[in-house]
């Protein structure tokens, strides 16, 4: 699928994996501190593909470890994070930097 989204990148298979792994942390760690649907997001900007989840937090963040489902997601990504928002949902995000095949201008 990310082939077909990002055709002039390299190596988009290897996207494909970080974004599955980011992904798949995030759910991991938000289950136990979270309640109802979780929302991911992927998302191109620039030179970056950002992964994002996103769920109602049901304890205020008080639940929330700083940096705990992020270990592995810190170490293969180019920056991570975690927020909470004003109408009280939590998004752990993630970065990863996108390297235009060479020869290829990227559009």
């Amino acid at each position: 699928m990310m082939d077909l989204l990002l055709p002039e990148l390299s190596p988009a298979d290897s996207l494909v994996d970080w974004a599955a792994v980011t992904a798949g942390e995030f759910v991991k760690h938000l289950l136990h501190a979270v309640k109802g649907k979780m929302t991911c997001e992927l998302r191109i900007d620039g030179e970056h593909l950002y992964v994002s989840v996103e769920a109602l937090d049901r304890c205020g963040g008080a639940c929330m470890v700083p940096g705990a489902g992020r270990r592995l997601v810190d170490l293969i990504s180019a920056d991570a994070g975690s927020y909470s928002t004003d109408n009280g949902k939590r998004v752990m995000w993630a970065a990863a930097e996108i390297i235009p095949v060479m020869g290829v201008a990227a559009a």
